[in-house]
């Protein structure tokens, strides 16, 4: 499973790594199916911005932040703003990336484009 360019959050409970989530890229409900092409793992935040549109994923695997997303604080600037077209980090050997069909739905159907551009 493809995930995010690593940020500062990095929690572990135990042994059991806390806040990453298994993201949809194409939702369940929309006919997303259950596999590792149509996955992300995510932190919590990240999970919850992808699933409003304010992330998405460019078909050349970089990461895209709509331009309708505001960050007010420096943590938000961190959380989101910071990825702008950063590449999305290699599945583990042997696991896909997240199938370009998938993304595509996503592109369309949830993210708030247009992305912003790299400064």
């Amino acid at each position: 499973m493809s995930t995010v360019a690593p940020s500062a959050f990095d929690g572990q409970l135990g042994r059991e790594a806390v806040a990453i989530d298994a993201a949809h890229v194409r939702w369940w409900a929309a006919a997303g199916p259950d596999e590792v092409a149509n996955g992300l793992a995510l932190c919590s935040l990240h999970h919850k911005l992808f699933d409003r549109g304010a992330l998405g994923i460019g078909l050349d695997k970089t990461v895209m932040v709509s331009s309708h997303f505001i960050g007010r604080s420096k943590s938000a600037e961190e959380a989101a703003l910071a990825f702008v077209v950063r590449a999305l980090l290699e599945p583990q050997a042997g696991s896909p990336p997240p199938r370009e069909a998938h993304v595509a739905w996503h592109a369309s159907e949830l993210f708030r484009s247009p992305a912003r551009e790299a400064s």
